[in-house]
């Protein structure tokens, strides 16, 4: 099975990749797949794919950066290293509009296609807002200080290198077979897509950090801490308000509602004391911003895009501009309601993590799918979410094995 994943994530990571690199992925994967008596050159040949295929990759585009090639960086971390500068100056970006010089071509710019099929370039609409809650951005101002003030250079890719890292930690921690743990991180990090969006910066990795730590909480029954890491996701990303609810589902199932409500006062609390000063500053930079922004309420929103329903109306000529208001939330709560209602069903049946993950990743396809715009790392991180229930099963599976006496419950087989 590890082999068959293997190849499924390597071998289409390396369609853009140059033939240096090319060669020496395929041969690494290939006495990866003929050493399988010698874990130690196996795990040479794993460091030597990570290396090639993510390591060098992101430094090449950190490097093109630096030299003022932007291509191949994405606009949210630009924004959100400009959001960091401008508190340490004592400016809020939900305040003020976005420099035009952070965001040089082909960053300044937007094609959309409309439903008669012309395309239209229109300009960045992030220029005018910045969408992601302020602890997202104020978490990396010591970092930032930091390089500014030894080396006067920042890439916030270095950040979310880290996160990366300590997400596969999280997954290493787990008593589960070493070829099963090794086959998780390829599939959730070593695949093309995750490869792409990653090497340019973008911040799925954040959230999906925070949200696995909290099912992992979830599942050793340490429900306050769950509660804590769920916050401060919700704190980072809007994505992990679509799963907040399941997970909410999830305790009520184990523990009686005060006790919920109890256990979500002072993490919520103290979430709110970050964002009031913010809101103080200005409630309606920081409304439009968050809220209004990703709705499609605003003449600056963000057009409609990606894989969502009314992206394909708009693709077929059904509906004819992508930059029109589209009341989806009529259809889209009703369904989104109707997946959490299911959820409480399977639970009432099998209350596992497993079970809840799984119908959350269902919950937040239908979410976005219902949305303005269902963007392609969108897919990706509904499909991450899918692998990390698929790990849960296993866990749960080990330790119902356990308590028979069959496995022991710690360690690595």
């Amino acid at each position: 099975m590890l082999a068959v994943i293997l190849c499924v994530c390597v071998l289409p990571s390396l369609k853009n990749s140059g033939p240096s690199t090319y060669a020496v992925s395929i041969l690494l994967l290939g006495i990866w797949l003929v050493s399988y008596k010698y874990k130690k050159v196996r795990a040479v040949c794993l460091l030597g794919l990570v290396i090639t295929l993510l390591l060098i990759p992101m430094g090449l585009r950190i490097a093109k950066r630096s030299s003022g090639v932007m291509k191949g960086t994405h606009d949210g971390l630009l924004q959100t290293e400009y959001a960091t500068s401008l508190i340490l100056e004592g400016r809020n970006l939900y305040h003020e509009d976005t420099a035009k010089s952070v965001f040089p071509p082909p960053h300044d710019k937007l094609n959309i296609q409309f439903g008669d099929k012309h395309e239209e370039t229109i300009v960045n609409p992030a220029l005018y807002h910045f969408v992601y809650p302020p602890l997202y951005f104020l978490q990396f101002v010591p970092a930032y200080w930091i390089f500014e003030t030894t080396f006067h250079w920042f890439d916030l890719r270095i950040c979310l290198l880290l996160y990366l890292m300590a997400t596969v930690l999280l997954i290493w921690r787990q008593p589960l077979e070493h070829s099963f743990k090794t086959a998780m991180c390829f599939l959730l990090f070593l695949n093309p897509y995750f490869l792409t969006y990653f090497i340019e910066g973008r911040n799925d990795i954040v959230v999906l950090f925070w949200l696995l730590w909290s099912f992992l909480l979830l599942h050793e029954r340490r429900y306050q801490f769950a509660v804590w890491t769920i916050v401060v996701a919700c704190s980072v990303k809007q994505t992990a308000w679509i799963i907040t609810p399941f997970l909410m589902v999830y305790l009520l199932h184990n523990l009686p509602w005060k006790t919920c409500v109890r256990m979500f006062l002072l993490p919520v609390a103290l979430a709110l004391s970050i964002v009031l000063p913010f809101l103080i500053w200005d409630p309606s930079g920081l409304w439009m911003d968050m809220i209004m922004y990703p709705s499609g309420k605003l003449a600056t929103s963000y057009p409609v895009n990606g894989y969502s329903l009314l992206a394909q109306l708009v693709r077929f000529g059904i509906l004819y501009s992508p930059l029109e208001y589209y009341p989806i939330s009529y259809v889209q709560i009703p369904f989104y309601v109707l997946v959490l209602w299911m959820t409480n069903r399977v639970l009432v049946r099998h209350c596992t993590v497993s079970a809840m993950t799984f119908c959350a990743s269902i919950g937040i396809a239908v979410f976005w799918f219902f949305s303005r715009f269902y963007n392609d790392n969108y897919v990706e991180f509904t499909a991450s979410i899918v692998v990390v229930s698929w790990m849960f099963w296993k866990l749960e599976q080990r330790k119902s094995l356990s308590l028979q006496g069959c496995v022991p419950i710690s360690g690595s087989v």
